[in-house]
C-alpha cells in the first residue's frame, strides 16, 4: 500500500502515533515548520484521507469511531467530532504535549508533556495539574477508570491515586519513552538504551528480557485485548514479539525497516499496526502477512528481492548438500519451508513480504536474514 499520493512532496511526514477503531485507524504526524497533519482510514489502510491541523501531532486518541482528539507542539490539544475530518482547538497543556489517553468507555483522559506537565481533558477543554515534577514525560495511560493512572518520563514514572499523582513506584533508573498498562496491576515501560520494564503489582517493576543486543531505544509498546500478546518498536526498524506477557520478548521482521518507528497499535493478535520516521507505515496481519509502506515521501524503500514462483538458493561451497539449506520465514518469524540450493518452487505460497535466513544446520538458527516479496 502507498500513502504518499495523500502527503505533500515537502511534509517530511514523521507518523508519531497510531489508533484503530475496527478498520479504521488514525495516524498523527509531526510536519516541518511545526505542522501536523491526521491521516484517517476506513479499509484498513488501504487508503488514507489527510486533515491538517495547526500543530505538530505527536499523540493521538480516538474514543469511538467519531470522537477523538490530538495533542503536541506548544502543549496545543484538538478535538474531533466527526472521525477525523475536522479538528478545533480545545485547548493547552502549556507545553509541548507528548501522550494522551483515555480510560475505557470515559470522555474523560489525560494528556502529559514536557517541563513535568500533566492535564485532564474533558469535553468542556483542559485542564492543567499539578504533577509534583519538572521532568519532561513522554506516556500517560488510564487502563481501568479515571481514578488511576501511570506516566513515565525522564527517569520517572508516577502513579495517579486518590486525586494527586504519586512518586510510589519502584523502578530502575533511565529514560522511558513509553508505557502500556492492561489494568491497575500489570504493565509495561520501554525507554532509552534497551530500557524495558514491567510490573506485576501495579507499584514495583523489574527489567525484562531484551533480545536486542544493540540496545536499540525503544520508543512504544502496546498490549490490547490479550494480555499475552504486546509489541515494541524503536530505533531502526526495531519490532519485538512477546506471548507471554512480556517476560520473553523476540525480535521479529529484522530489517523490514531501516527508520525508527514511533507508535504501535493492534486490535488484537492477528492485526498490528506500526509507524514511524519517513512516513514509514508497516502492517501485519497474521493471515496474509505484513505490507510495508517505507516513505511517504522524500526516499526510496529499503532493497528487496522480488520473486514470482521460484527462489534461488546458492550452495555456500557450491555443492548441493541438504546441510545448505536455508528457510523462509514468514513475518512472524515462522518457517514456512526450507530451501534447499538450487531452484525452489514457491508458487503454493501466498504472495506476501518474507524473510530468506541460512545457512541452517541441525539445530542452529538462520542468520544473514535478507527480505524477499513473494508475488504471484
Amino acid at each position: 500500500m502507498d500513502l504518499s499520493d495523500n502527503v505533500p512532496a515537502d511534509s517530511g511526514a514523521a507518523l508519531t502515533d497510531v489508533h484503530f477503531v475496527g478498520q479504521q485507524g488514525w495516524i498523527s504526524a509531526c510536519r516541518s515548520q511545526d505542522s501536523g497533519a491526521i491521516f484517517h482510514t476506513t479499509d484498513g489502510g488501504a487508503t488514507f484521507t489527510t486533515t491538517y491541523v495547526g500543530t505538530g501531532c505527536n499523540s493521538l486518541f480516538m474514543l469511538d469511531g467519531l470522537q477523538g482528539y490530538t495533542c503536541g507542539t506548544s502543549g496545543l490539544v484538538y478535538r474531533t467530532t466527526d472521525g477525523g475530518s475536522d479538528w478545533t482547538y480545545h485547548g493547552s497543556a502549556g507545553q509541548t504535549a507528548t501522550s494522551i489517553h483515555f480510560p475505557p468507555s470515559s470522555d474523560t483522559g489525560y494528556c502529559c508533556g514536557l517541563g513535568g506537565e500533566i492535564c485532564l481533558v474533558v469535553p468542556e477543554g483542559v485542564v492543567r495539574m499539578t504533577s509534583g515534577t519538572s521532568e519532561d514525560l513522554s506516556s500517560v495511560w488510564f487502563p481501568v477508570t479515571a481514578a488511576e493512572g501511570w506516566v513515565c518520563g525522564t527517569n520517572t514514572i508516577l502513579h495517579f491515586s486518590g486525586g494527586e499523582w504519586r512518586a510510589d513506584q519502584v523502578f530502575p533508573a533511565g529514560n522511558y519513552n513509553s508505557l502500556c498498562m492492561f489494568n491497575n496491576r500489570l504493565g509495561w515501560a520501554v525507554g532509552e538504551q534497551g530500557l524495558m520494564i514491567r510490573t506485576s503489582f501495579g507499584d514495583s517493576w523489574r527489567e525484562m528480557y531484551n533480545p536486542d543486543s544493540l540496545e536499540r531505544a525503544q520508543h512504544d509498546v502496546f498490549f490490547h485485548t490479550d494480555a499475552n500478546y504486546g509489541w515494541i518498536v524503536g530505533d531502526s526498524g526495531l519490532i519485538l514479539l512477546s506471548i507471554d506477557g512480556g517476560r520473553w520478548w523476540r525480535i521479529r521482521a529484522p530489517g523490514l525497516s531501516s527508520e525508527a518507528l514511533r507508535g504501535v497499535f493492534s486490535t488484537g493478535p492477528d492485526e498490528v499496526y506500526a509507524v514511524g520516521d519517513n512516513g514509514t507505515f508497516l502492517k501485519y496481519t497474521s493471515g496474509g502477512g505484513t505490507e510495508e509502506t517505507p516513505r511517504f515521501e522524500g526516499g526510496t524503500p529499503a532493497r528487496t528481492t522480488v520473486m514470482r514462483g521460484v527462489i534461488e538458493i546458492d550452495a555456500v561451497d557450491g555443492s548441493r548438500e541438504t546441510a545448505d539449506c536455508e528457510e523462509l520465514l514468514d513475518i512472524a518469524g515462522r518457517n514456512v519451508m526450507d530451501l534447499r540450493p538450487g531452484p525452489n518452487d514457491v508458487r503454493h505460497v501466498a504472495a506476501g513480504v518474507y524473510f530468506v535466513g541460512g545457512p541452517k544446520t541441525g539445530d542452529r538458527k538462520p542468520s544473514n536474514v535478507r527480505k524477499v516479496v513473494i508475488n504471484q
